[in-house]
């Protein structure tokens, strides 16, 4: 299957659109969240259950972020030693998508406890996964650094009228 042709400006676009609706798609299953956990009035207890259900976040959050580097890792050593530039920016959005899903799965577990426990911890946690998913942000700078492109592929991405 072949696919379109698209400049380097409208690649850049088209990422910065997909991490956009990532943002917002928290901010509104947040929103929901923060709404239900007023609605229900809930009061939070300190209880052993609930202190096992934090950590239980806390522990599949930090394995969705070191779990997500690692295959992050292993697909940017394989992207830098392709030789066709438009694979290798296929790949790298590919790359880009999936690691700001697993980020994204670290914010909404959290707001999802939140709404059903109302403790302040979970929405914590919540603020550090949507900083890491900010620092996620592609662009042509994080492109370069992450492929390590040559100077032929430099100048090429950074003509937004050329043809990747």
């Amino acid at each position: 299957m072949e696919s379109k042709q698209q400049t380097s400006k409208t690649y850049f676009r088209e990422l910065s659109i997909i991490s956009n609706a990532f943002f917002i798609g928290i901010l509104f299953i947040g929103a929901a969240s923060f709404s239900c956990s007023i609605d229900e009035a809930v009061v939070y207890k300190k209880t052993t259950s609930n202190f096992i259900i934090l950590l239980v976040v806390i522990l599949s959050n930090i394995l969705i972020v070191f779990g997500s580097g690692n295959v992050v890792y292993k697909r940017l050593v394989l992207l830098r030693e392709m030789t066709n530039l438009r694979e290798k920016m296929a790949g790298y959005k590919k790359m880009i998508i999936s690691r700001m899903t697993f980020i994204g799965l670290g914010c909404v577990i959290p707001l999802l406890v939140f709404a059903e426990t109302g403790g302040i911890g979970y929405l914590i946690l919540t603020g550090f996964m949507f900083f890491l998913l900010g620092c996620e942000r592609p662009d042509l700078e994080s492109a370069i650094i992450n492929l390590k492109l040559n100077k032929q592929e430099i100048e090429i991405l950074g003509n937004p009228e050329s043809i990747i």
